[in-house]
């Protein structure tokens, strides 16, 4: 708190877009436009790549702001005190040039520092638990997932037992999924225009669901005949922060069979209208079982009715 890059957009290409202005390269509602732009887009994907708060981006703009303004009043303020002498167009064009190529680099560094794969992002210190089912069960950790702007979406469906994140990813390859990158903004950049245009969607694509306000930790996807605009199984697991006494490292799932973007354009598609995956999570659990992972499927309308019954006691 708050977050330099949201406050480096207002003041970096703040000023750039005001200098272009200036140097007659852009009209005021273009320059002031592309700001505007630029800086909003920044400040979303601090969001959505979960590096940042609302509340962090927005008072990094209020930062980026305050130094705009001062950058900009000592520029005028130097402009009115000056001789006034007109700059050439060819030194316009090469502060351009070097102002376009500066931001091209920051931009490519940042986007490559941003595209962390989601398989890498793992829990920290963790707990040793006798059986994590039963934790579930009993609600010490929380039963549903949920979008991005905190809609419900999905109850658990399965626990994985596994020595490392590593182990996990090996087994799903090898049963046949796909790892699937982080969404950055290029990504999802590209998704949105398929989508639009009524090309292929990238493959795999599984935007992250929350469970205990953390993004998912590993993501998988698997495509099914029925071609590029059909449903796919999308499995999402989280790092609990729990271990077995032998040691392994507990994971809770989902697996759900979804249009990629439909709950990410409308995120009030609930979670019982996602399409039965029975089949394919008993073919899941029986791939991992034979992989040397520890699975068990979650009957979780027994624990929901528990945890209601819990409530009602509790209110009367």
């Amino acid at each position: 708190f708050p977050s330099g890059h949201a406050a480096a957009s207002v003041a970096i290409w703040g000023m750039l877009f005001y200098l272009a202005w200036r140097c007659r390269l852009l009209s005021a509602t273009v320059a002031g436009f592309a700001a505007i732009a630029v800086a909003s887009l920044i400040g979303f994907s601090r969001v959505y790549l979960i590096e940042h708060y609302l509340s962090d981006v927005l008072n990094g703009y209020l930062i980026g702001g305050l130094w705009l303004i001062l950058g900009i009043t000592f520029c005028e303020w130097r402009r009115e005190r000056g001789p006034g002498r007109a700059t050439p167009k060819r030194s316009r064009t090469m502060i351009a040039a070097s102002a376009a190529l500066s931001a091209i680099v920051v931009s490519v560094a940042l986007s490559f520092s941003l595209s962390t794969p989601i398989n890498s992002v793992t829990a920290g210190a963790t707990v040793t638990v006798g059986d994590p089912v039963a934790a579930l069960a009993a609600g010490q950790l929380p039963l549903r997932t949920e979008t991005l702007s905190g809609s419900p979406r999905q109850t658990i469906n399965v626990v994985v037992e596994a020595d490392t994140a590593a182990s996990v990813t090996e087994a799903m390859k090898s049963a046949g999924w796909t790892p699937a990158p982080r969404p950055g903004v290029a990504l999802l950049a590209r998704a949105f225009c398929a989508d639009w245009t009524g090309g292929a969607l990238p493959d795999p694509l599984v935007i992250p669901t929350f469970w205990s306000d953390r993004p998912s930790s590993l993501a998988f996807g698997k495509s099914e005949s029925g071609g590029a605009g059909a449903p796919r199984l999308h499995l999402r697991l989280w790092e609990t922060g729990q271990s077995t006494p032998d040691g392994n490292l507990t994971f809770i799932a989902t697996l759900t069979h979804e249009y990629p973007l439909e709950w990410a354009m409308n995120d009030d598609v609930p979670s019982a209208s996602l399409s039965p995956v029975d089949g394919a999570l008993a073919e899941l659990i029986a791939l991992l079982s034979a992989a040397g992972l520890v699975v068990t499927k979650l009957h979780l309308s027994a624990f929901i009715a528990n945890l209601q019954s819990l409530r009602q006691a509790v209110a009367r």
